[in-house]
């Protein structure tokens, strides 16, 4: 009887080692999700920055700050799980990001909301994109973790922003 347990234990062993290194392993997804999801947050952070210092729409101001806060949050938590993974992100925007800006620069009135609003939702389901592909792909369970955590945020965020965008 010993005998036939030996087996089946080393197998067990073995199968839970292997699980272990894959939820704590940090793959190439993983890598490149922490730099698409800081870029992602710093853009809408801006964005959200101006549009809260130009809006004369009080809702559009309040959606504005509650994002200003979302975005904020999530990228400090992403940078704190930049860190116990050996990475550095950076605070800062990328090309599409930047154009984004300089349009609602131009923007004032209606045109402002509205295009803030339109860029929200398609950043916000962007963001859900990459959120989702990386919670099945994630090899790291801090990042796997982090993940979770912001899907039900993100989701809550683009109801509120479709929402506000239909009423306008």
């Amino acid at each position: 009887m010993k005998k036939a347990l030996l087996p089946i234990t080393i197998l067990l062993l073995a199968a839970c080692t292997k699980h272990d290194e894959t939820v704590n392993t940090l793959n190439a997804s993983d890598m490149r999700f922490v730099t698409e999801a800081s870029l992602a947050n710093g853009a809408s952070i801006a964005a959200a920055q101006m549009v809260a210092a130009k809006t004369t729409n009080p809702a559009i101001a309040s959606f504005s700050q509650a994002t200003i806060t979302l975005r904020t949050e999530a990228q400090e938590a992403l940078s704190s799980v930049a860190d116990e993974l050996g990475m550095t992100i950076r605070d800062s925007i990328d090309g599409a990001g930047t154009a984004l800006l300089a349009r609602l620069q131009t923007l004032e009135g209606h045109r402002l909301d509205t295009a803030y609003l339109n860029a929200e939702v398609r950043a916000a389901q962007t963001a859900l994109s990459l959120y989702q592909a990386e919670f099945n792909d994630a090899g790291h369970m801090s990042v796997k973790g982090y993940t979770n955590r912001y899907l039900t945020a993100l989701t809550n965020h683009l109801l509120k922003a479709d929402s506000l965008r239909r009423h306008l």
